[in-house]
């Protein structure tokens, strides 16, 4: 394997974020890394991805309601993202 590549694999292994995105099916070192170097802090993506996944995800709008009526829109996307 390219030298390169090592220094990234080895930096995905010990950043606790990248160990959280590599447990995504079809998510490796490669592209957490790509994650990372683009969006820095990756909790602000899951919000902006939670938006998307209630409109046209029905399981995941159902249970984002629940929780808004409950809690409020913010708690919702949070919890959702």
């Amino acid at each position: 394997m390219d030298a390169g590549l090592e220094v990234i694999k080895s930096r995905a292994k010990e950043d606790p974020q990248a160990k959280r995105l590599m447990t995504i099916p079809g998510v490796g070192f490669i592209l957490t890394y790509l994650f990372l170097s683009e969006i820095r802090d990756i909790n602000w993506g899951f919000i902006e991805a939670a938006g998307s996944a209630i409109r046209f995800n029905p399981e995941l709008k159902y249970w984002a309601d629940r929780i808004k009526a409950k809690k409020g829109a913010g708690v919702a996307i949070c919890a959702v993202a």
